[in-house]
């Protein structure tokens, strides 16, 4: 029996509504909302980082990260950034400082651990929910920004997503796996930083804060509403379980998909969130063919396009990244969402077979 399976669809039950609907009836519900405090304690708890500062979104908290470090260093920024990615670090990175795009390591999808000198602040994406080489990273003796808008709940080394760099961001769009609808979260360990940044989030306020309307630096209103919070609260105390219900179907697709295709390693020392779950194809002939043919039969798939092949940064040369290139050219993402059962995961991995073949 043929079956539609969407690449996205929300997991949210009585109890996230039921506490969104107590928010709103308390009319605690802006950017200065209790629920706010409330989400940030539990996603410091979560992670084990010693700060966390919720956010309006993802975007809003890589820009507040890096204009957090350009305060902090008191110097202008080149920072690295890899290709093959969304392009959301990348303007982010463009809009506070200057951008070095990355190629990608080829077995893991990753940002390369070869970096241009020129460089004084790295900002690696845990691309598709799997940790970057940190400790890699590190020989560098660069400060690290860590996009990980689609790792949280992994785990590197023993250590969780949110612990790994000076600052790590996240996000809580829809897609993620957890959400607030949109939002963002920063972590740091770092008390100064930590300041910079609500300070950038909230405005720019001081001592005498909203109360005086006393503004000490520019900032700007970033703030995660109540509602949002909220959302989050009930989300973030699912995270260790929907991120094993990931793992769970991963190796689902894997164990039926078997050598048919090819994966992203991961490390044996490492642990991926499978935000999304990538799988190479011998060519693009036969990538677009397996698309076109799952489409046909009800099976939503999508593709990444590498920063440096879109119009705002095609003054890179194409010949720079030739892995980014080939994991393009060859990669495919199929359905990994919430609420798709051990069933539809076989469905799906069958249908790719027989799309192969």
């Amino acid at each position: 029996m043929k079956k539609t399976i969407k690449w996205l669809e929300l997991k949210l039950g009585e109890e996230e509504i039921n506490e969104v609907k107590q928010t709103l009836e308390s009319g605690d519900i802006s950017g200065f909302s209790t629920k706010v405090k409330e989400f940030e304690r539990l996603a410091a708890e979560e992670t084990g980082a010693r700060y966390a500062l919720a956010c309006a979104n993802g975007t809003a908290a890589l820009i507040t990260a890096f204009m957090a470090f350009k305060r902090y260093l008191k110097q202008n920024l080149i920072i690295a950034v890899p290709t093959w990615t969304y392009i959301a670090p990348v303007n982010a990175a463009d809009l506070v400082g200057s951008v070095r795009l990355i190629d990608s390591d080829r077995k893991t999808f990753n940002i390369s651990t070869k970096l241009p000198k020129d460089v004084n602040l790295i900002a690696p994406v845990d691309m598709a929910g799997l940790p970057a080489d940190y400790d890699s990273l590190r020989e560098h003796n660069l400060p690290i920004v860590a996009d990980a808008a689609e790792s949280m709940g992994a785990r590197y080394k023993g250590r969780n997503v949110g612990t790994l760099a000076d600052i790590t961001i996240t996000s809580f769009h829809s897609s993620k796996v957890i959400t607030t609808g949109e939002g963002g979260m920063i972590f740091t360990d770092n008390s100064e930083l930590a300041q910079i940044c609500e300070n950038i989030i909230n405005q720019g306020y001081g001592p005498k804060g909203y109360e005086e309307h006393y503004h000490v630096a520019k900032g700007f209103n970033f703030r995660m509403t109540g509602m949002q919070a909220a959302l989050g609260c009930v989300q973030i105390k699912k995270l260790r379980e929907l991120v094993g219900e990931r793992q769970r179907k991963a190796k689902i697709y894997k164990d039926i998909l078997g050598d048919k295709v090819e994966y992203p390693e991961v490390p044996e020392d490492v642990t991926s969130s499978y935000y999304s779950f990538l799988i190479l194809l011998p060519s693009r002939k036969k990538r677009d063919s397996l698309k076109e043919f799952l489409l046909k039969e009800g099976i939503e798939t999508k593709l990444w396009m590498p920063v440096h092949m879109q119009p705002p940064y095609s003054h890179y040369p194409a010949s720079e990244f030739p892995n980014a290139n080939y994991i393009y050219e060859h990669h495919l993402r199929l359905p990994m969402h919430n609420l798709l059962t051990d069933e539809d995961i076989e469905y799906v991995a069958k249908k790719v077979l027989e799309g192969i073949e």
